[in-house]
């Protein structure tokens, strides 16, 4: 009798690939989300660095004018973040008087579903929102 030499295969079988692609889209729904809510922090940390160099104009505006006004009509600073390139993250405005101002940063595109929402900072250094408490944080 002749036996007959068993050639074993050399590739995966179809539930091997079904456990690699299982795991590899588990991996997937745990990382996106963390992946998104930091590139949500960096835009964030972008508009506040926009608020405060907002501010320094203003004040800069001030010491010039005697007097608060809207220098991102007044063609001082540019009404978006990020300020060099890219997709618009935030909306920046000024709500001012002679005397005080608000600043306002708020989230646009895929910057909107932020948990801290629209971003401020007035002429007296206060800060918000001061719910929850680590929008200002870095």
């Amino acid at each position: 009798m002749r036996e007959r030499a068993r050639v074993k295969s050399a590739g995966f079988n179809l539930i091997e690939l079904m456990i690699v692609v299982s795991i590899v889209g588990i991996l997937a729904a745990i990382a996106y989300p963390s992946y998104r809510e930091s590139v949500r922090k960096g835009n964030r940390t972008d508009a506040q660095a926009a608020l405060t160099g907002l501010a320094a104009v203003m004040e800069r505006d001030f010491l010039r004018n005697n007097g608060y006004r809207d220098v991102i009509t007044a063609g001082l600073y540019p009404a978006r973040v990020p300020l060099e390139s890219g997709a618009q993250t935030y909306a920046l405005s000024i709500t001012s008087t002679a005397t005080t101002y608000t600043l306002s940063a708020a989230p646009s595109g895929g910057q909107s579903g932020d948990r801290c929402g629209t971003l401020t900072l007035a002429s007296s250094g206060a800060q918000g929102p001061t719910t929850p408490v680590d929008c200002w944080r870095r």
